[in-house]
């Protein structure tokens, strides 16, 4: 069996996957057909002359609201939940240390680019990183 990528001699973009005998006819003036006897094509993923396939570059979806229990649970699992509230305590300002705290009580749902998400994941020490790694972990519980 003989296995050969649709790509765009464009960009490199890969388009179609065929078997030899498949009818190529869907490739199109702006394609070129490459062989590839190891299975490494994926629709979506590239294909560049000297470096061979690469797959495709998946992207994230965005980041959505959490609700309070989402939130609490992931922080929970991580070992700051109990942190938050200290945290808050800690703030300087009595105004915003005050709406702070009725924001962590209060509210039902939290957007990842809230000024009190970004101040407790500094307050708690969390990277960016494993902040977006929570956040998604999160939204599907």
């Amino acid at each position: 069996m003989t296995i050969k990528a649709i790509v765009n001699s464009d960009d490199g973009t890969i388009l179609n996957i065929i078997v030899a005998g498949d009818d190529p006819l869907e490739a199109e003036a702006a394609t070129v057909i490459v062989d590839d006897p190891d299975g490494q094509a994926q629709i979506g993923g590239t294909w560049y002359e000297a470096e061979g396939f690469t797959k495709p570059i998946t992207s994230l979806p965005p980041l959505g609201p959490l609700s309070a229990r989402q939130i609490r649970l992931v922080l929970n699992r991580h070992g700051y939940l109990a942190q938050v509230e200290p945290a808050i305590a800690a703030i300087p300002d009595e105004t915003e240390r005050n709406e702070a705290l009725i924001e962590w009580t209060y509210a039902s749902s939290f957007e990842p680019d809230h000024p009190l998400i970004a101040s407790m994941r500094l307050a708690l020490g969390i990277s960016e990183a494993d902040m977006e790694t929570m956040w998604r972990e999160a939204m599907a519980l």
